[in-house]
């Protein structure tokens, strides 16, 4: 059964991309980008992990494999005039660690996000970011709500 109208999907590894791809392929609703979104638009080096999931654009959790790849990265804002949005719905951001410069990235924005959640784990050198995503949003205007009950911070926010 169909939830969203459209889904993107934004992954810059191309070992997760492979997973993503294989994962998805039942959809046609998923159209998947295959870059990374950070606070500028440029070339930038991905960090590979030991395990495809850990890669990233910080060291990855699981050590690394002492390997980088160079792959574009976006603006978010540039993500949303490629794509022509008029709003975003609901976005999810899991980036490994980055997810701060993300969310500031949001100010950029001249389209409503409605609501977002955000994975805070502990990626950034073992510390989690959820304070500092949670007083972006707020200060950004959204309600915010913190939550860490399955031993994961996650930030879930939405518009007043």
């Amino acid at each position: 059964m169909r939830k969203a109208l459209k889904v993107y999907s934004i992954e810059p590894s191309p070992r997760a991309l492979k997973c993503l791809e294989k994962n998805t392929e039942k959809y046609d609703n998923i159209t998947i980008l295959p870059y990374a979104v950070w606070k500028n638009t440029q070339k930038i080096d991905l960090q590979l992990g030991i395990s495809p999931n850990e890669d990233g654009l910080l060291k990855p959790d699981d050590g690394g494999i002492g390997k980088n790849i160079t792959v574009q990265a976006y603006r978010i804002k540039d993500f949303v005039n490629r794509e022509d949005l008029e709003k975003i719905d609901f976005l999810k951001i899991e980036v490994e660690g980055v997810e701060p410069e993300i969310v500031k990235s949001l100010r950029d924005l001249d389209i409503p996000v409605k609501k977002i959640s955000v994975a805070c784990g502990p990626e950034r050198d073992g510390n989690t970011v959820d304070k500092e995503v949670t007083e972006i949003l707020s200060e950004l205007g959204y309600i915010v709500r913190r939550d860490e009950s399955k031993g994961y911070n996650m930030v879930h926010a939405r518009l007043k």
